[in-house]
């Protein structure tokens, strides 16, 4: 894929040679008039034929309308010819699966092919450079700097091809993706020259600025350039001459030195490798897992980068994965949560299903009433931690976020099976442990490697949205339920006591009933005994019934009894109320002879 790429590459630095060769020959026919033009005056100074000789320069002309005309114009069409393949290749490179490869197999042949055809670009690159120095060779610097980068990018070209005849096929991949990006930068790069050209002061006599000419080309052809630049703006920021003194001098003598040291050290320290008490990590040389497999936590000494390459994993630790919600750290700092306010940057709505309508005719019951699935919003925090890290690392490109898919799959599963006010109440620890147990079933089907520790349904509730209204429902639907419950109570208490109420009443006329039967058979039988009675002897039975209705008659009565009948006393009567009867009632102490203590004073 690089290869190709390297071809662009040549046939632009083509284009822009081919432009500098036309500017080129425009300026020589321009000097070679001007130096005929010359001549002429020295045989006749006098003559007003070549006074005004500057109008009769038709290359200068012609030189003038090609560099305002037709660079401007080509220069834009070879930023639409970067643009166009730089989007053709990155496409082409984003589906592998379209090239053909006719070279495959012949990655050794490629590769000496590009170190060829570098040796020769490197060689013309440079003298072209260094003969652009001179100035009236400034033209052949846009052609010297792609021929340079083209020297660059096939030695670069050369590597990929020996790595993918190895067996390593991304490095090729990953440069030509670099060269793409880097034609976009110079289409870029253009339009910045092209505006800033449209915008610069005009001044007789200075040199005109080559559009065509990219100033990244000759930064990555030739990085040395790059210090002359560092020098001549220090030499403008500070004043004098920075880039004379001992210091940058030795600096410039000693940057390859120490980038090399600096690699040195780089990779010497990349031989060791220190893994934390909760990691564990998987050895790669060349790509390819070694045999002694996983490394254990401590000090690992290993080949130097990029031969060898051990890739961390926590398999220690307890990860934790929130799935429904996308957290916002913000808001979590809140300690109260409510229902109707998100605390959250994004809650997913979930649907769960909703149990029948009970106490309801099926024939009376409309389609529209009838709703099968409800919305649920929750956070659902899934720990985890990775018990077999081969599978965790191979069998899938990025395990934790297959596993965070899978784990939503079967959420999303599970709450279309299950009740909506059950999952939201009694139901809600039993909801955790089976989608727990369906989680880890999923992840060990697949192969991920991970073990499930814990499955979390906190802060369940409905969509903020309608959470209000829900309550208002909910707070309906307990009033209804307190208010039955009350009647139910009241209806308990009262029908009972209605009941005793009746049966006491029932009782009672029974029992006035039976009262009646046996007085009335009483007196029946009284006054059989009565006429007996009489019989025997009247007049004792007279005097007896008088005396007896007297004694019945006037029983609450006060009477005095006159034992004697021959005595001539005077009776006092006292008509006055009774005494009450707590001092007429009194009964003395049989012991002591003494009154008992009524409590009141004297």
């Amino acid at each position: 894929m690089a290869s190709l790429l390297a071809a662009v590459y040549c046939g632009i630095g083509v284009l822009v040679a081919f432009v500098s060769l036309l500017q080129m020959r425009h300026e020589h026919s321009e000097e070679l008039e001007r130096l005929e033009l010359d001549k002429l005056k020295g045989r006749d100074p006098g003559s007003a034929l070549f006074e005004s000789g500057e109008d009769i320069l038709r290359a200068k002309r012609a030189r003038v309308q090609f560099e305002k005309y037709f660079i401007p114009g080509w220069t834009i069409l070879l930023v639409i010819i970067l643009a166009a393949y730089s989007y053709f290749m990155y496409g082409l490179f984003s589906k592998p699966e379209s090239l053909r490869d006719p070279l495959r197999g012949t990655g050794m042949l490629q590769a000496a092919f590009f170190l060829a055809m570098a040796l020769i670009q490197f060689l013309f690159g440079k003298y072209s450079v260094g003969l652009a120095r001179y100035d009236n060779s400034r033209l052949l610097r846009p052609g010297g700097g792609f021929l340079m980068l083209a020297s660059l990018v096939s030695v670069l070209v050369s590597v990929a091809s020996v790595a993918y005849q190895l067996g390593y096929p991304k490095y090729d991949l990953h440069l030509a993706y670099a060269l793409t990006a880097i034609l976009a930068l110079l289409s870029v790069e253009y339009i910045i020259n092209m505006v800033m050209e449209i915008y610069r002061p005009r001044r007789r006599g200075a040199e005109v600025t080559l559009l065509y000419e990219s100033r990244l080309v000759g930064m990555l052809g030739q990085p040395g350039g790059i210090f002359a630049t560092a020098a001549h703006t220090l030499d403008y920021q500070f004043g004098f001459k920075v880039s004379e003194t001992w210091f940058y001098q030795y600096l410039e003598r000693a940057i390859v030195w120490m980038l090399l040291l600096w690699a040195g050290v780089f990779l010497v320290s990349s031989c060791f490798v220190v893994l934390e008490p909760y990691e564990e990590g998987l050895l790669e040389r060349f790509g390819r897992p070694v045999k002694e497999g996983v490394i254990g936590p401590g000090l690992t000494v290993k080949m130097p980068w990029p031969i060898d390459k051990v890739y961390r994993y926590p398999t220690k630790a307890v990860q934790r994965m929130l799935i429904g919600v996308i957290p916002d750290p913000e808001l979590e700092k809140e300690k109260v949560l409510v229902w109707t306010k998100t605390h959250y940057k994004e809650e997913f709505n979930m649907l769960v299903a909703s149990r029948e309508i009970e106490g309801s005719d099926e024939d009376d019951e409309s389609e529209e009433n009838r709703v099968p699935v409800n919305l649920l919003t929750a956070s659902i925090p899934v720990q985890y931690e990775i018990r077999d890290l081969g599978a965790w690392a191979r069998n899938h490109t990025d395990a934790g976020a297959f596993l965070e898919r899978l784990a939503y799959r079967e959420i999303v599963r599970y709450l279309v099976s299950v009740d909506f006010e059950r999952i939201m109440s009694s139901g809600r620890e039993q909801a955790a442990i089976d989608l727990r147990d369906r989680i880890q079933e999923e992840a060990d089907r697949h192969e991920v490697g991970a073990h499930i520790l814990f499955v979390g349904l906190q802060d369940i509730h409905p969509p903020v949205d309608v959470a209000q209204s829900w309550i208002d429902a909910q707070a309906a639907i307990q009033e209804r339920e307190t208010k039955i419950l009350t009647a139910e109570a009241e209806a308990a208490s009262i029908v009972p006591r209605a009941e005793a109420s009746s049966r006491v009443l029932v009782l009672d006329a029974e029992a006035q009933k039976l009262a009646s039967i046996s007085k009335a058979i009483a007196e029946s039988g009284q006054f059989s005994n009565k006429v007996s009675a009489y019989v025997a002897s009247p007049e004792a039975y007279l005097r007896r019934t008088y005396l007896k209705t007297l004694v019945t008659a006037i029983n609450p009565a006060r009477k005095y009894i006159m034992a004697t009948t021959n005595s001539q006393d005077v009776y006092w009567l006292n008509l006055e109320d009774n005494l009450q009867d707590e001092f007429l009632n009194v009964s003395f102490n049989d012991e002591t002879g003494e009154m008992p203590d009524t409590g009141e004073n004297e």
